[in-house]
């Protein structure tokens, strides 16, 4: 939680300092997709492209089909991470990816979000 709300006020290191105590061995398949995921963020706002994808990757492959919003949220962070590196194809892939959940907080704002992506760069 602390480093969410670090995270959250743009507090990008202090966030990273928060969360590295976090032991992902004893924790439940959730609170890993949720690490990974935060852990993720972090690096994409310290512009750390490979580490960034390679833990939202990891958020996405560790929760699977169950609900939730993280997996949902991690593809299309790394679709925004490959627009920016010029990388459309596996951008538009990762959005593809967004729409394959159902039923999850935020559904219609990470849809609409994909959504508009697709559309401003012909994906």
């Amino acid at each position: 939680l602390k480093s969410r709300l670090k995270f959250d006020g743009g507090y990008c290191n202090e966030a990273k300092k928060s969360i590295h105590n976090f032991n992902s061995s004893e924790a439940n398949t959730i609170r890993k997709v949720e690490y990974y995921y935060r852990l993720g963020r972090i690096y994409q706002c310290q512009e750390k492209t490979s580490l960034s994808i390679q833990k939202l990757t990891k958020c996405v492959k560790i929760q699977g089909d169950a609900q939730g919003y993280f997996a949902p949220s991690a593809c299309l962070q790394i679709a925004k991470i490959k627009l920016k590196n010029a990388q459309k194809e596996d951008a538009s892939e990762w959005l593809k990816k967004v729409f394959d959940y159902k039923n999850y907080a935020y559904q219609r704002s990470l849809e609409h979000q994909a959504k508009a992506i697709q559309l401003m760069n012909d994906l």
